[in-house]
């Protein structure tokens, strides 16, 4: 059985299975590269607003909000509440374009 995965809503990459279970994001310049998630994650994953394709149609807001949690995220030195409300107004931002 062959499950159906949205793309990343940041850089529209395709989480591919890397393990009995577990679904690994692309190796890419996103925030999300070194992901893992359980199948049992996939209903979340997917429930989530869809991003519109890259590039297009993201506000300057949804930008500037995504690259905050990406730049908090890589410094290793962030607040996990904050990021993600970041990344939760990105989303709602996101899903006012569909």
């Amino acid at each position: 059985m062959t499950t159906e995965m949205k793309p990343c809503p940041f850089c529209g990459g395709v989480l591919e299975p890397v393990a009995f279970d577990y679904w690994g994001h692309p190796q890419n310049d996103c925030f999300l590269q070194a992901m893992r998630l359980a199948s049992s994650g996939v209903g979340w994953w997917n429930a989530r607003a869809s991003a519109p394709p890259v590039g297009e149609g993201v506000s300057e807001k949804a930008r500037s909000l995504i690259n905050r949690a990406h730049n908090a995220i890589g410094s290793g030195k962030y607040d996990r509440a904050t990021v993600k409300e970041w990344l939760a107004e990105a989303d709602r931002l996101l899903s006012e374009k569909e």
